[in-house]
């Protein structure tokens, strides 16, 4: 059968499900029961799809946090015996795919070793939800549609073979070059020794206004309602002659507390991963959105250094400089020699590095104070 791509990133219609249906149903069953309901509604879904996420008096911010909006039909369509892997992750593995006339796009599935539970089934929602919310960001891949597997009967799984792929699959946008990662690692993708200090500016840009949008989508009360929890050099890839923030399987939903008038934290256990805030190295520790922007220090570090952080240090030894406010440095040495747009981008990450969380800037301030600078120096954005 023929890929189809579409030639437009995915905006699915949404409908109501009716209450007489109690299990999860197929795009191909919603059309079915179309007639029944309402054209375009809103998704209930608290029970079947995000039972973690409403916790006493904690009320998802926006009816969009609880949605399941899969396009099953078109995934199934797609032949996997054809497609080329090319990478795993922690929780996916990532394949080229391609319509034979030039079109390419890459489909992620549920790693092999990964068993297809509740939490994973949650876990890819939240990261296509995040996606179609941010299609109207150009600092954010394109998705092109997703499906969960659906369970119909009680150890009925014919969905989720390889033929028909169904488990936690979704399309997005390729990177040919990879990840600002791989660039760092091997500069025959891109040479970043041509990287002028205008470039680091833009590119400090583009990353800080990615990261930016992900927490002005659906921000009320001066709290975003997405967090991406893992930005790291690895999710930042290069499409379309720029940056853009890739990934959003450990994306959290701020929810929000009506008698207090305010948003609530979530809880994440201890990750040892080295690109994250101190606050994340303390189990048990109340986390905002606010964790991203030290994140985001981590990657403006890189573009100065041309590499990533603490390569030369264990992870052990990072959580210890973390906790005790211990960061990432650039020698006075080193600063004397930056021209005003690299100490722009330096003044950034210093932004970022703010180890109390109320004194930490928003996203928001990074990419205004970007944004002027570019300005200012009358640099491109793109």
């Amino acid at each position: 059968m023929e890929i189809h791509i579409p030639a437009q990133p995915m905006h699915p219609r949404v409908i109501r499900i009716n209450e007489k249906y109690k299990r999860r149903m197929t795009y191909a069953e919603y059309n079915n029961i179309e007639r029944e309901v309402e054209p375009i509604s809103v998704v209930e879904v608290k029970e079947n799809y995000a039972p973690s996420l409403e916790i006493e008096d904690c009320k998802a911010m926006h009816d969009w946090q609880l949605v399941y909006q899969p396009a099953c039909n078109n995934i199934h369509e797609v032949n996997m015996n054809d497609n080329k892997f090319l990478a795993q992750g922690g929780f996916r593995s990532v394949w080229l795919m391609s319509d034979g006339a030039g079109s390419e796009a890459v489909i992620k599935t549920l790693v092999w070793h990964k068993k297809f539970r509740e939490k994973e089934k949650e876990r890819h929602r939240r990261d296509a939800t995040a996606y179609m919310m941010l299609q109207d960001s150009k600092h954010i891949p394109n998705i092109y549609g997703y499906c969960k597997c659906v369970k119909q009967r009680t150890n009925d799984l014919r969905c989720c073979s390889l033929s028909a792929p169904g488990t936690n699959t979704a399309v997005f946008d390729v990177a040919k070059k990879g990840t600002l990662a791989d660039i760092l690692d091997d500069h025959d993708r891109i040479e970043i020794s041509t990287w002028t200090p205008a470039d680091k500016l833009r590119y400090a840009w583009q990353i800080t206004k990615a990261v930016a949008d992900v927490h002005e989508v659906g921000n009320i009360h001066n709290s975003a309602a997405i967090v991406h929890t893992d930005i790291n050099t690895d999710q930042i890839l290069w499409i379309d002659g720029m940056f853009k923030l890739n990934d959003f399987n450990r994306a959290r939903f701020i929810t929000w507390n009506s008698k207090k008038e305010e948003p609530c934290p979530f809880f994440i256990p201890v990750n040892r991963g080295t690109h994250r805030s101190p606050e994340e190295y303390t189990d048990g520790s109340p986390l905002t959105e606010k964790i991203d922007v030290f994140s985001l220090g981590n990657l403006l570090w890189a573009l100065l250094k041309e590499e990533d952080v603490w390569q030369s240090v264990e992870k052990k030894e990072v959580m210890k400089f973390m906790k005790k406010g211990t960061f990432p440095t650039i020698s006075f040495d080193q600063r004397t020699n930056y021209t005003k747009m690299e100490k722009a981008v330096y003044h950034a990450m210093k932004m970022c590095y703010v180890k109390d969380v109320d004194q930490r800037s928003s996203s928001l301030e990074v990419e205004q104070y970007l944004h002027n600078k570019l300005k200012k120096f009358g640099i491109s954005e793109i």
